[in-house]
């Protein structure tokens, strides 16, 4: 019985591994797609919002990838916020923008479920920070992320 139950929970981790190569490499077309798109398109609005759909699926990818990396169980906070910070300026920030951003987070994990939902809303303000914020540059401009237990 013990054998036949680690036979399944290897299963398990088999499936639940292929499961998350699919959706990463689905993720990853999804965006090559959305880039492809904005490059054929001649109005410049379109091209913008196929490039922030592009931005979008990117931060779900990194947000995904993350927590593979971090295991199933729990996330350490701080480690996951700024992974997802730096990979949101290092695809949004152009050279021109002087903006940073800093992310500030009390030590701790949080579940996985958490982490998703965590991840996704800090994407989405992110990223209305580096287009809104900040509509005449400034030079020491800073977006703070913040984590507290």
């Amino acid at each position: 019985l013990l054998k036949q139950t680690e036979q399944l929970l290897h299963q398990k981790e088999i499936l639940l591994q292929e499961m998350q190569h699919r959706v990463a490499n689905s993720l990853q077309i999804i965006a090559s797609i959305l880039l492809l798109k904005a490059r054929a398109v001649t109005s410049e609005e379109a091209r913008r919002d196929l490039r922030d759909a592009h931005q979008r699926v990117m931060s779900v990818a990194e947000v995904q990838r993350h927590l593979n990396v971090s295991g199933i169980d729990q996330i350490e906070v701080a480690s996951y916020l700024t992974k997802l910070c730096d990979s949101l300026a290092s695809s949004m920030i152009g050279e021109s923008q002087p903006l940073a951003i800093k992310v500030l987070a009390d030590e701790g994990r949080i579940g996985s479920d958490k982490a998703v939902g965590l991840g996704l809303i800090v994407t989405e303000l992110v990223i209305n920070a580096i287009k809104y914020a900040f509509p005449v540059a400034k030079a020491d401009a800073v977006i703070l992320v913040t984590y507290e237990i």
